[in-house]
């Protein structure tokens, strides 16, 4: 048996009219943006329950940090079991210091070489 192609967009209006089965829609006002600062260091330790990492870093000026070895908070969203200790890695941080994204730096031998023209 074939539905009427009528049915879909029903449905459809069926779910948006409905009350209670998709959340309201609601307005949002303007978004901060987030000042971003990035850097690079490598991971000393790794306490997932207190959400901060040790690493020695480069110098971070517009925090006015130097070079060196600190504890940073972390975001609680970021997933930490991707990252262990010994691995370089890039670091956002926003105006507080705070890490909002950890991503890895790929060695030069993991990415293969182009071909010769």
């Amino acid at each position: 048996m074939k539905l009427p192609a009528a049915i879909p967009p029903l449905l459809v209006a069926a779910l948006v009219l409905a009350p209670g089965i998709l959340p309201a829609p609601t307005r949002a006002g303007p978004v901060e943006a987030v000042k971003q600062i990035r850097g690079t260091g490598v991971i000393h330790r790794i306490d997932r329950a207190q959400m901060r990492l040790t690493l020695t870093h480069e110098p971070i000026r517009e925090l006015g940090w130097p070079a060196g070895t600190t504890s940073v908070a972390v975001s609680p969203d970021l997933p930490l079991g991707a990252f262990w200790p010994g691995q370089q890695v890039v670091i956002t941080l926003d105006e507080d210091g705070r890490i909002i994204w950890l991503e890895p730096v790929l060695e030069a031998d993991a990415i293969p070489p182009f071909p010769e023209p």
